[in-house]
């Protein structure tokens, strides 16, 4: 009997860790305030805190969650310094500690005006703070926030963190840029006076010797410029993104789906986040707009280039074409781009309008590559009439990665959730579980539709059969053998005609040769 309950309880374990590998989670803190998901740290033991900014104002301060490894919510932190809010910037563990991990915050008063100073709040493992420091960086600095462009910061190998502000100093406007040590004491600080103070898109520390990092900012109008900023926090000019100095996609091989895109396509780039590959290279990513010269064919996709410091386009590819038009697909927010091993994972959403929270129904897409740029998978979640928009991907030791951000199921500005997603190596949200919501590797669209129906598959899945059923489970219609043959670089989405069926709701059935089953509504209009 002891060795019955041993073999029960080992097998609780071996379950249990399978299941720490995966989850999707929609939060409502316990106050029932409303806030976002940003950055994230993984905890020993395979659980993760959160930070979450306030979604409307700055009405409240921060939220700090601590989540199990099966994503439920074990601890809330709302902290405050001198009754002043906190609006989180960056998490980060402190390298050479056994586990010791720091906040920084823009500090907000009450009437929503950010000061010119940021907060240094230190934690354990279990959400208990440990210390808390403040870096100021003068009286006639009015604000470190221009236009609700927060800060951006990143932490450097020697613990250092580096930090660039919009910000006004008197009646002028500066880019600001600091190295501060981890109690929030100044290291090295100067500014950069601007007539055009313009977006600040993207901040992310070198992998080589120089310790330096790279600013993706707008100087222009439709411009975007890749910068250097040193170890002595000097700003050179590396090259320009968009426009004519760098031509992130200016050829490529046919894509998929809506067009055969060829050489007589050029490309317009819109990069936002960018991640080190090695000592001499370093991956952009974003939106490209391409178009025909001749024949006025436009659209959106999504685009990841390997450069380098010249702003030579090493390799490029792009995916997620737009698939509807309206339906362009965005890069997340605050951080698009994640490594972990040899992998790369990018995040995105499909169907917003923008980044500025008005909701409408939207599909979260994650692809993983490898770290010669090779699509691996393409993941896509959303259920059906639900918001959700992504600020961060990070990467998980598992090989996986996380993504925070908002969710929403009735659309409405004051009905947000905090949304975290954890997927594995593999790309799943659950241990075969199937049902509404769950990670799809597929892609249908359009969604109503009138006479047929496009179904882009992942490059790792192999279509069995597709399945059409009424609403009262009656089966109408079958289209065995529907994978496409062609490679995945340049297949083309699977199209099945429903113009038979009547108008009204129907249930798809997506089976894949390794025996998963996939299903989700559709409408025949």
């Amino acid at each position: 009997m002891k060795k019955f309950l041993t073999l029960i309880a080992l097998l609780c374990v071996l379950i249990s860790g399978k299941s720490q590998n995966y989850f999707e989670k929609m939060i409502t803190s316990s106050d029932g305030g409303l806030w976002e998901g940003m950055y994230s740290l993984e905890t020993p033991d395979h659980g993760f805190i959160i930070s979450c900014n306030v979604a409307d104002q700055c009405s409240n301060t921060g939220l700090l969650l601590l989540l199990s490894s099966d994503g439920e919510t074990i601890k809330e932190l709302k902290h405050q310094i001198s009754d002043n809010n906190l609006n989180y910037i960056g998490l980060f563990k402190i390298p050479g500690e056994e586990w010791r991990c720091l906040a920084v915050a823009v500090i907000t008063k009450h009437d929503t005006n950010v000061q010119n100073s940021l907060a240094f709040v230190e934690f354990d493992e279990n959400l208990e703070i440990t210390g808390e420091n403040i870096c100021e960086f003068g009286d006639d600095y009015t604000s470190m926030s221009v236009d609700c462009v927060y800060p951006r910061s990143v932490m450097n190998s020697d613990g250092t963190i580096t930090m660039v502000a919009c910000c006004r100093r008197s009646a002028s406007e500066h880019y600001l840029y600091a190295n501060m040590n981890t109690e929030g004491e100044i290291i090295k600080m100067k500014e950069e006076a601007v007539t055009n103070l313009t977006y600040l898109s993207n901040l992310f520390a070198r992998n080589n010797d120089s310790k330096d990092c790279v600013v993706l900012r707008y100087e222009e109008r439709g411009s975007e410029f890749c910068n250097r900023l040193d170890s002595t926090m000097s700003t050179s000019r590396m090259f320009r993104l968009s426009g004519t100095d760098v031509k992130i996609v200016e050829y490529a091989p046919p894509q998929p789906y809506p067009y055969n895109i060829d050489t007589t396509y050029r490309y317009r780039s819109f990069p936002g986040n960018g991640l080190s590959c090695d000592d001499s290279t370093f991956f952009i990513t974003g939106r490209c707009h391409y178009f025909k010269s001749l024949g006025g064919i436009t659209g959106d996709c999504s685009f990841i280039a390997k450069v380098n410091d010249d702003g030579d386009v090493m390799d490029s590819r792009i995916w997620d074409i737009q698939k509807e038009d309206g339906q362009s697909v965005w890069s997340a927010f605050r951080k698009a781009l994640a490594a972990t091993g040899d992998a790369v994972y990018h995040a995105g959403v499909i169907g917003i309008q923008d980044h500025s929270h008005k909701p409408k129904p939207s599909v979260v897409t994650i692809t993983k590559f490898d770290k010669e740029m090779n699509v691996k998978w393409h993941r896509y979640i959303g259920r059906d009439g639900a918001y959700y928009d992504i600020n961060v991907i990070e990467g998980t030791e598992d090989g996986g990665c996380i993504c925070t951000g908002i969710y929403s199921r009735k659309g409405n500005y004051h009905d947000f959730k905090i949304y975290a997603l954890k997927l594995d190596a593999e790309g799943f949200d659950s241990a075969g579980e199937l049902g509404e919501g769950m990670v799809k590797p597929y892609y249908c669209f359009p969604n109503p539709a009138n006479e047929s129906l496009n179904i882009e598959f992942s490059p790792d899945v192999n279509c069995r059969s597709v399945e059409i059923y009424s609403i009262d489970g009656r089966l109408v219609e079958t289209f065995p053998e529907t994978s496409p043959e062609t490679s995945p670089a340049t297949s083309q989405p699977t199209t099945i005609d429903i113009s038979n069926l009547t108008p009204g709701i129907y249930i798809l059935k997506v089976k894949t040769t390794d025996g998963k089953e996939y299903t989700e509504r559709i409408v025949k209009e």
